[in-house]
């Protein structure tokens, strides 16, 4: 289970910085379909 930190910097990244979802999960070490998988998820 993805922990709250790791949630909220990647909506962070995503709205404010404009990274892209692989951008996100490379930056992060996630892959980019759990990058996926918790933005459509927004509800934590």
């Amino acid at each position: 289970m993805i922990e709250m930190a790791k949630f909220q910097n990647i909506k962070f990244l995503k709205e404010v910085e404009g990274l892209s979802q692989r951008q996100i999960g490379a930056k992060l070490g996630i892959s980019r379909n759990t990058v996926s998988k918790y933005l459509k998820n927004d509800t934590l």
